[in-house]
């Protein structure tokens, strides 16, 4: 993945299916949990990332993430979240 993309980005490219919509975190549509490497992450947007987790997606914020926000700079492993 370009160190510019997103989760979502990546996924896409390599045609691994995934829901998504407004790609600005708002709409709750890709949630995925941070399975390993969660110190390699971009940080959380409380305000909007982080309410969306928590109230339209109703999971754990910052052990679920949104794959359109989730920027990636080292080795991570993620699991798409089916809602």
């Amino acid at each position: 993945m370009a160190a510019s993309g997103t989760v979502l980005s990546a996924a896409r490219q390599h045609n691994i299916p995934i829901n998504y919509e407004c790609e600005s975190g708002r709409c709750g549509y890709d949630p995925v949990r941070i399975v390993t490497g969660a110190e390699h992450l971009n940080a959380m947007d409380e305000d909007d990332e982080g309410w969306t987790i928590s109230e339209v997606c109703k999971l754990k914020s910052g052990e679920h993430r949104l794959a359109c926000m989730l920027r990636v700079k080292g080795p991570v492993v993620v699991q798409i979240v089916e809602k």
